[in-house]
């Protein structure tokens, strides 16, 4: 990719996944993947002299849910950090939420409340949500009404933050969580490269050309009128899911229905994310 200052080239392991990032020539990332494609480790590098600057670390429940972060510094690995995520597996939302966050001891730093939507969290006293069509946080206000800090958050249409202060919450872009660190979106079953405006990784279950040949496309190339909450399948796929559906062969049809949880789950997208 060329911004007319610097050329960054990306590189992908054999399934698919992406795999480092260089930028003019330097090492800049590395991302490691487990043998369900889930993303368990990413090295970040310092831009002058690409010396190893933090690692992360990721953990998976049975379901495969993020149930936990660790992040340390520098090559020896120092000052480790560890959060864990409380998730909630039914709730009014439809999908797995984070109830809460905890340090490695089971302090609770952060704690959020949820409705058909994400509503408040805890931390720093508290606040409250408010979002757009898309579900994306657009202001925190505390509990009396009045705006929290510089957090009247502008994103660009894949979700890079446009102005705000990002700092004051980790959910964002169509409410989901945001990795500080390193920028990508967790999104439950992929990880959203906003930057690239697309996936890091292929669409886990269909891998038939029903998303025009693109498996890293993002919300059929529409992110200002569609979501994709779980990265299960963009929803773009769904509408020609919806129309070829009767017409494929027998067992194909039932593979394709073995996912139909999540299937249902982006016709609710489709449904009520879609505004005009």
């Amino acid at each position: 990719m060329f911004d007319g200052t610097d050329v960054e080239n990306y590189a992908y392991d054999a399934y698919g996944n992406l795999s480092s990032e260089t930028k003019n020539s330097t090492l800049a990332r590395e991302y490691f993947w487990n043998a369900r494609n889930q993303l368990i480790q990413a090295k970040i590098y310092n831009e002058s002299g690409g010396a190893l600057a933090y690692t992360l670390y990721f953990e998976y429940d049975d379901n495969g849910t993020r149930v936990s972060r660790l992040q340390t510094e520098g090559a020896g690995e120092s000052n480790p950090s560890t959060t864990r995520f409380l998730t909630d597996y039914r709730n009014p939302t439809g999908y797995n939420q984070t109830l809460a966050e905890t340090d490695a001891g089971g302090n609770v730093e952060n704690q959020y409340t949820y409705g058909d939507s994400l509503l408040a969290q805890s931390a720093d006293g508290g606040a409250l949500f408010h979002a757009d069509h898309l579900g994306s946080t657009r202001l925190l206000t505390d509990f009396a009404g009045a705006p929290v800090g510089d957090s009247a958050i502008d994103y660009t249409p894949y979700g890079d933050l446009l102005s705000g202060d990002g700092s004051l919450t980790s959910y964002q872009f169509t409410g989901q969580y945001c990795d500080e660190l390193f920028g990508h979106q967790y999104h439950r079953e992929r990880w959203l490269n906003t930057s690239l405006s697309g996936w890091c990784s292929i669409d886990p279950h269909f891998d038939f050309p029903i998303n025009f040949g693109n498996e890293y496309m993002y919300a059929g190339q529409n992110p200002i009128l569609f979501v994709d909450l779980t990265g299960g399948t963009s929803c773009g796929e769904i509408s020609v899911v919806s129309g070829v559906a009767g017409q494929i062969s027998s067992p194909l049809k039932k593979g394709l229905f073995l996912f139909q949880p999540r299937y249902a789950a982006f016709q609710r997208d489709v449904c009520c994310k879609a505004k005009i």
